[in-house]
Formats: C-alpha cells, sequence, structure tokens
C-alpha cells in the first residue's frame, strides 16, 4: 500500500510538468501529449513496486516522457509516409484507368 501512495503522490506532483514537457517535445499537439503524459504515468503505475520512489523518480519520469515522444513521433512519421505512398499508389492507378 506504500508504494501505491508514493505512486499517486508522485502523480500529482509530477503531472503537469511532464505534460509541459510532452507538449514541447510534441511540438504543441495537445492530443498526442495527453496520450504520451497518461502513457507515461500508467507505465508508472504499472512499475510502482519495482521503482524507487527516492529522489530519482524525477529523472526516471522525464526519460520515459522523452522516450514515448519519441516513439509517437517516430510512428506518426512512418503514418505518414504510408499514406504519402498510398496516395501516390492511387495517382498511378488512376493514371492507368484514365489511359484506358
Amino acid at each position: 500500500m506504500k508504494n501505491e501512495q508514493k505512486c499517486e503522490e508522485t502523480i500529482r506532483t509530477y503531472y503537469s510538468a511532464i505534460y509541459r514537457y510532452c507538449l514541447k517535445l510534441l511540438r504543441g499537439d495537445v492530443e498526442a501529449a495527453e496520450d504520451c503524459t497518461q502513457t507515461v504515468f500508467l507505465l508508472l503505475h504499472e512499475k510502482r513496486n519495482e521503482l524507487d520512489f527516492g529522489s530519482r523518480i524525477k529523472s526516471w519520469l522525464f526519460v520515459v516522457a522523452e522516450r514515448t515522444a519519441r516513439d509517437y513521433l517516430a510512428r506518426e512519421q512512418r503514418r505518414k509516409a504510408v499514406i504519402a505512398g498510398n496516395i501516390d499508389g492511387l495517382t498511378h492507378k488512376s493514371r492507368f484507368f484514365e489511359a484506358a
């Protein structure tokens, strides 16, 4: 139960700072920053019995936030590339049908 309380206290203490950090890393994308922040604190909650809630917890949170934001940006970049590739493919197909 003690780790549960420390976890809740950590969330209350650092939630807004982590949100602002995610917002900065994600270039002002509010929805992505909210998702990133929730992911960070979900992971904190899942690992609450493994973590030391001492002086290094703040650093841990910021590292997790940075990795989460970086992963989001990489997924978003791949998604946009796939969409752009599919649009190019559709354009080529429509030209094919127009020529026929």
